[in-house]
């Protein structure tokens, strides 16, 4: 009933103990990609598209063979192997029709292989829930589907290929050039991808100060203290799409949310509307895989996550009381009338995965 993506390279490239990326999984970089074919079969076994790409082990923690060994890897597509995009419309028609590169997530901490590891029932589609839970309220997100893989004619499990939130994915849905854009993530190498880090610094830096004042608040949003444009500030945060990035984040508490992220921000003065949050990773949620549980629920500051993360604009938004206010008209929005995080539209949208 799903696709299958089948990956076939040199076994060395995989499992030489010195040089193999699936034994050596904490190497980065291009140092670490290796050449691969991919072919994409479709739920009736006829193959769909083929292409030479580069492959490389992706994550943080998981890519510690003791926790899992069903890695996280992401393909990479250049002219040096083979088609410089994927040219598939994988994620079928809300996605794209090409690609630089795609996450094979493989939920590690919601999936059969960790299901007795603590991190509570597998139940496999807590991430792509939330990320379509985030695009449902009307904000940008990663598509993703799922698909079998398989590794040199091995089976390697369910995977669920997605978009990585990057600047090629900003020039996808925000428009501009990717050139545009920064993009920051948790960390490893670097925590920023594209462009510069250093808006992102000066949003952290406001959020430390406090932005519980009326000026300091308007001035993120690159406004006058009376709410007026100001063009020589600049626009550094979108709160609505913060508020909504926090609404689902308290909702699914994922156990190492808010700190685990991506953000993206259009540098083009003018036309930028500031940070935009990205839900990511969420394969703890709903209390670490119980919903009736409530042990692991990350809905409040005081851990880690909560540093150099989304989590230090939340605290410092909260002591404001005009936030507060359209905090709460943003809630009534999604969880009213047919809204996002209605309870018919959250088991609907269960159900749809």
């Amino acid at each position: 009933s799903i696709p299958t993506i089948s990956i076939v390279t040199e076994r060395d490239n995989l499992f030489d103990p010195a040089t193999g990326i699936y034994l050596n999984p904490s190497g980065r970089g291009v140092q670490w990609e290796r050449p691969v074919s991919v072919e994409i079969i479709g739920e009736d076994g006829v193959g769909r598209y083929q292409t030479d790409a580069g492959l490389r082990i992706m994550g943080f923690t998981s890519r510690n063979l003791n926790t899992t060994p069903k890695l996280n890897m992401r393909l990479l597509f250049k002219k040096q192997y083979g088609d410089a995009k994927l040219d598939y419309p994988l994620l079928g028609p809300e996605g794209p029709d090409e690609f630089n590169t795609i996450a094979l997530r493989g939920n590690i901490r919601d999936a059969w292989v960790t299901e007795h590891s603590g991190f509570g029932s597998a139940l496999y589609i807590g991430d792509e829930w939330a990320k379509r839970a985030q695009f449902d309220m009307g904000q940008p997100a990663p598509r993703g589907t799922f698909a079998h893989i398989y590794l040199n004619g091995m089976y390697w499990g369910l995977y669920n290929p997605t978009e990585r939130p990057d600047d090629d994915f900003a020039e996808t849905y925000l428009g501009g050039d990717r050139s545009e854009y920064d993009v920051v993530k948790y960390c490893c190498p670097d925590r920023h991808i594209a462009g510069s880090i250093d808006a992102w610094d000066d949003l952290l830096a406001a959020s430390r100060s406090g932005l519980g004042d009326t000026a300091s608040y308007q001035r993120v949003q690159g406004n006058n203290p009376d709410g007026s444009s100001n063009p020589s500030f600049p626009v550094l945060i979108d709160v609505d799409n913060q508020i909504d990035y926090a609404i689902n984040g308290q909702y699914h508490a994922q156990v190492d949310w808010p700190g685990n992220y991506y953000v993206i921000r259009d540098r083009i003065e003018g036309r930028s509307e500031g940070f935009k949050f990205i839900t990511w990773d969420n394969d703890i949620p709903f209390g670490g895989g119980n919903p009736n549980s409530g042990n692991k629920v990350q809905t409040a500051p005081g851990n880690n996550w909560w540093t150099e993360s989304p989590g230090e604009m939340d605290i410092a938004l909260r002591a404001n009381p005009d936030y507060r206010i359209r905090f709460a008209d943003r809630v009534y929005k999604h969880y009213h009338h047919g809204g996002a995080m209605t309870v018919e539209n959250n088991i609907a949208r269960w159900k749809w995965l």
